[in-house]
Formats: structure tokens, C-alpha cells, sequence
């Protein structure tokens, strides 16, 4: 990582949104990262590897920080995500894509609105958007807090919808998450992550979410990449993670 591993140069959104990370009360020396190699849903080969890691700056803010790299170790991409304790679920963050320029992020206003923002071919846009008084509204790895504090209600059969701040449209999308029973593996809790629209369900697969039951750590992930083909489009990838890491927001420091 860029402060705790090595120096490095300075569908679609929605894989970015899945990471969390527990490490509360530990120095930076015993933090842990998180790997995972993200597979072509088709041929089964290496699309990219993603590494992620999380730690507090001096002002106590946590920071999630993660690097995207090609199948030769390259670095391509950058995302980095700032934790604000009081709505853990709305982080701001910020993602670059050093092959092409592509840039996109979020930032929470003075007002409590939200600045979603991208830059494409050097053209930088923007649009404002405002939580729902109904549902939550989540951005990029909040998904995580989001998903913590409804894992009971979730595993009881209540089917959760919340607004997507899709800073790559400049909107929100609203989905809706619901649990999959696996008597078969009790020691997984598979959800799955789809439009509420109908008809967008029609036309989209649903992502499907693989957690630990133990420590309810996101070990697996199917479906839409937020990272772009050169040819245009997204990657459909399968991303597997260790079923004993960690990396969970059910212990983010919240109000």
C-alpha cells in the first residue's frame, strides 16, 4: 500500500464498494492488506489483482487505500477513501485510472449534500445529490457498513433496498440485497446484489456476494467489475479472497 507497504507514483461501480477492514487497536506494523485475483468470468484467467489496506492519519481519520494491478504486477489504478465516523455508510472517495486518466469520486458538502465527480478525456463533470429520507444512500466501501449493520435483518429474510451513488454516472441507482440460504456450507452467507427496477434486472446480471459467517468478511465476489476493458465495457469477473482475513467494516468507529 502507499503508506504501509511500498512507495508507488502518485454493474460497474460496485465491486469497489465491497471492501472493509477491521483493525481496530493494533499498530501499523501488525496491519494486515487484503489480495485477491480478479478472474475472467469466461476464460478463468487473471484479469487484474486488486490489494487493499486501511489505517487512521494523524487526525484519527481511518483511510482505505487500494491498488489495482495487471496481470504483470503493474500498477494502473488507485482508489483511495476517507471514512467520516458519523456516516459510515457515505465515505468520500476518490479512484484513478493511470491508463487512461479516468477519474471519478465523491465528496460530502458542507450541507450534507453529496458532489459526485468524474473526469473523462480531461473533461472534468459533476452533479449534486441528497439522501433519501426512505432508504440509505451508500457510497463506494460504505456498501460494507451498510451490509454490517443489516446482517441480522438481512439473515432473518428482510430484503434491503438502498440508493447507489454512481459517481461514473453522475446519479444514483436504487438496488435491492437480499440473502441466499446455503444450508449445505454454514459457514458462508451468500447475498445477492441487484437493480430494484424490473425491467434493468432484465437486462443486467445480479452480483453475488460470498461472506464468512464467522467473522462476516467478504471472501467472495461474482459479477460486473467497476474496472473497464481497453475495448470499452466492464469486466464480469470472480474475485475470491482467504476465508480468515479480517478485512470487515462491522467495527468501523461510528457514531
Amino acid at each position: 500500500m502507499r503508506n504501509l507497504l511500498r512507495h508507488k507514483p502518485a454493474w460497474a461501480d460496485m465491486l469497489i464498494a465491497l471492501m472493509g477492514l477491521a483493525v481496530m487497536n493494533i499498530s501499523h506494523a501488525e496491519l494486515p492488506f487484503l489480495e485477491g485475483d480478479a478472474l475472467d468470468a469466461t476464460t478463468g484467467k487473471i484479469v487484474y489483482r486488486e490489494r487493499h489496506s486501511m489505517a487512521p492519519n494523524s487526525e484519527g481519520i481511518w483511510i482505505m487505500e487500494s491498488d489495482y494491478l495487471d496481470a504483470d504486477s503493474e500498477l494502473f489504478a488507485e482508489r483511495s477513501v476517507w471514512f467520516d465516523a458519523r456516516y459510515p455508510e457515505r465515505p468520500n472517495y476518490r479512484l484513478i485510472d493511470y491508463r487512461d486518466g479516468f477519474e471519478e469520486g465523491a465528496t460530502m458538502l458542507a450541507g450534507g449534500e453529496i458532489e459526485l465527480y468524474r473526469t473523462i478525456d480531461g473533461k472534468k463533470e459533476t452533479a449534486t445529490v441528497r439522501a433519501s429520507e426512505n432508504i440509505p444512500l451508500v457510497i463506494d466501501a460504505g456498501f460494507s457498513a451498510l451490509i454490517a449493520g443489516q446482517w441480522e435483518a438481512l439473515l432473518a429474510g428482510k430484503r434491503v433496498r438502498f440508493d447507489f451513488a454512481s459517481s461514473a454516472r453522475l446519479t444514483t441507482i436504487q438496488f435491492r440485497l437480499s440473502h441466499q440460504p446455503t444450508p449445505d456450507q454454514p459457514e458462508l452467507e451468500r447475498f445477492t446484489l441487484e437493480p430494484s427496477n424490473w425491467f434493468i434486472r432484465m437486462l443486467v446480471k445480479p452480483i453475488s456476494l460470498t461472506y464468512s459467517s464467522q467473522n462476516k468478511a467478504l471472501i467472495g465476489y461474482e459479477g460486473l467489475s467497476n474496472i473497464r476493458r481497453a475495448g470499452g465495457g466492464n469486466h464480469e469477473v470472480s474475485i475470491t479472497f482467504p476465508a480468515d482475513h479480517q478485512f470487515t467494516m462491522r467495527q468501523l468507529p461510528s457514531a
